[in-house]
């Protein structure tokens, strides 16, 4: 498995969503097309390198701050918000109630030093999802559910529980902010990441982004993973950010679709 099979594999997923029946989503109040049964997608970090499909435009620090944002744990989206103004959107006083970062934060700790303590556990798992908040009350309800973590004998890797993903504006968000908390994940415990695994739920597409999706196969850029630590990322954040801002004005591609601020998530 290579980088050029990961776009290969999302490529395909595009294309098969879009020729789904159209659905209409009640509470979003947007048509969708939807892949029935679920899906997996799998990307391999071995060599060192973040992927990312030249389909549309991306912005990879916007992964970059967020996957800091997550391991830091704050609430608040002051910090974040210099970065990526979409979680303005889900705030509520200028916080993330009960969500991503601030649940996870001490779950990753402890499974740091689980895998520390014994590399052949497999009890190495992060939940998102709260059965008392997350069904009817939330604001933001997490799509990405549950994370296992497991070392095979010589790399990292992780599988996460996708309960709903927008293929064409979402996935590969979700695909660059992961790989980077694998790999800082990875680079405390001194491993290197391999194997990024997604089981998606709900892989839909959005009837407005239906024309937008490439008739042909997809390429893509690469960035390459900092390799650095979660508790290296935390004393410096913005400079964290920065590594992939410089980077994107480098290999942004020109005259693709721009979404932003296209999310109906």
């Amino acid at each position: 498995m290579t980088i050029i099979t990961y776009c290969d594999d999302y490529s395909e997923l595009l294309q098969r969503a879009s020729v789904q029946p159209l659905q209409f989503n009640a509470r979003t109040g947007q048509g969708v097309r939807c892949i029935p049964g679920g899906e997996i997608l799998k990307v391999d970090l071995l060599s060192g390198k973040l992927p990312i499909p030249l389909n549309r435009k991306y912005r990879p620090y916007v992964a970059a701050s967020e996957c800091a944002w997550i391991l830091q744990g704050d609430e608040s989206t002051e910090w974040i918000s210099k970065h990526c103004s979409i979680w303005n959107k889900f705030a509520e006083n200028n916080q993330i109630k009960k969500s991503y970062g601030h649940r996870i934060k001490f779950q990753i700790q402890k499974v740091i030093q689980q895998l520390k303590d014994d590399p052949t556990t497999r009890r190495a798992v992060i939940n998102l999802w709260d059965k008392n908040y997350d069904h009817n009350t939330s604001k933001n309800a997490p799509c990405p559910t549950q994370m296992a973590i497991n070392f095979d004998g010589n790399f990292l890797n992780m599988q996460i529980f996708m309960r709903s993903s927008d293929l064409f504006v979402g996935l590969p968000y979700d695909v660059m902010t992961w790989s980077l908390i694998l790999d800082a994940i990875a680079n405390e415990l001194n491993y290197q990441p391999r194997y990024l695994t997604f089981f998606l739920a709900h892989a839909h597409i959005y009837e407005d982004h239906r024309v937008h999706i490439p008739n042909r196969g997809s390429h893509c850029y690469v960035i390459d993973l900092p390799g650095l630590s979660v508790s290296s990322i935390l004393a410096n954040m913005d400079e964290y950010v920065s590594y992939f801002k410089k980077r994107l004005q480098r290999f942004e591609p020109p005259r693709v679709f721009d979404p932003r601020p296209e999310v109906f998530e």
